[in-house]
């Protein structure tokens, strides 16, 4: 009577599953920075055409003449409802420098219309007719990263209008 054994064959451990383990690592380090920039750059994308048109809208009601006051503040109200910012808008936030120079090089800052907050020309729009005019609007942009840097940006929009 003969018994046959038969004896498994097992391949020796080798260190292969600890490699691939931190290769996968790595490829998911770099794939999340990868998604989280292009996600920050779109949001930043998307903020930046948010604020040059309202800077654009802003500028085109105080070169009709309407007065400074109301714009603004029509221009605050439709930018905080559709919640295209990440965060909510301020009348502070606007700057407006008249020129009376041909070429419009200078915006001295006597011309100020308005500057954060504190009303020069009252609700009047005192830029006189034919002259240049630039509106300044400044936003600070909440990035996505700021949890692990807790930095945000400051973004400008500035258009430049001739008062009609």
């Amino acid at each position: 009577m003969s018994t046959n054994t038969v004896k498994l064959r097992t391949r020796p451990r080798s260190r292969q599953s600890g490699s691939v383990l931190v290769e996968c690592v790595f490829g998911v380090i770099v794939l999340c920075t990868f998604i989280f920039g292009v996600v920050e750059v779109a949001a930043i994308f998307k903020e930046s055409s948010t604020m040059y048109n309202l800077a654009r809208d802003c500028a085109r009601d105080l070169a009709a003449g309407k007065q400074y006051t109301g714009t603004v503040s029509k221009v605050v109200t439709a930018a905080n409802s559709t919640g295209h910012l990440s965060s909510n808008l301020t009348t502070g936030a606007f700057t407006v420098l008249w020129t009376d120079s041909a070429d419009g090089s200078s915006f001295p800052s006597g011309n100020v219309v308005k500057n954060d907050g504190a009303t020069f020309a009252g609700n009047s729009n005192n830029i006189p007719q034919g002259d240049l005019f630039r509106v300044d609007l400044a936003y600070t942009h909440q990035r996505f990263t700021s949890l692990l840097w807790n930095s945000n940006k400051t973004m400008h929009a500035m258009v430049i209008m001739r008062r009609q």
